[in-house]
């Protein structure tokens, strides 16, 4: 089973145990999907996931070196730290999408008819930036001097092609290129 991964944050950077084709490495012609730092880590950084309110940018994806769904996503989960049900997967051969309500199943949909590949699997963590009203650079900025380390060395690491509008103004007003 031929198994995609699909990555825009530091999965394509720091893949720490992630089981994939490290000869051939990470392919920027993944699927379009809607990025942006809109998730607190545990420890503080601003981190990408999908959601509504993103940029579309291309994303990257690698192959799984795991030959079945079920350890690929294991593994997949391992090396994030969470919990099965925040893996996203498309299966081909049975039209099958986790979670089932997947808003952007189009995008994934669209790619995979255009690439010979059996399945896909991504981080599916929701955004958790609490306060919509609360300027994320300010949140940045007011990082004690760690946690501003780690979170700007996530933002600096974040593949070029992830140019998401949030990363441009952090680019510009704090000048974290």
């Amino acid at each position: 089973m031929k198994i995609a991964i699909l990555g825009w944050g530091s999965l394509i950077w720091n893949p720490e145990i992630l089981n994939f084709d490290r000869e051939l490495g990470w392919i920027g012609t993944g699927p379009i999907l809607p990025i942006e730092f809109s998730r607190i880590s545990r420890n503080g950084r601003l981190t990408l996931v999908i959601c509504k309110d993103g940029s579309d940018v291309q994303t990257l994806y690698s192959f799984s070196a795991e030959k079945n769904i079920d350890s690929a996503l294991k593994n997949l989960k391992k090396r994030e730290g969470t919990t099965l049900k925040n893996i996203g997967y498309y299966i081909k051969s049975s039209e099958q999408f986790f979670p089932s309500d997947f808003e952007f199943k189009q995008n994934v949909l669209d790619w995979i008819s255009e690439n010979d590949i059996d399945a896909v699997i991504w981080t599916n963590l929701n955004e958790n930036w609490k306060d919509k009203t609360q300027n994320r650079l300010e949140y940045l900025e007011s990082l004690d001097k760690e946690r501003k380390e780690l979170a700007r060395e996530y933002i600096k690491n974040t593949p070029e092609q992830i140019n998401t509008t949030l990363r441009k103004q952090i680019e510009v007003k704090l000048n974290w290129k």
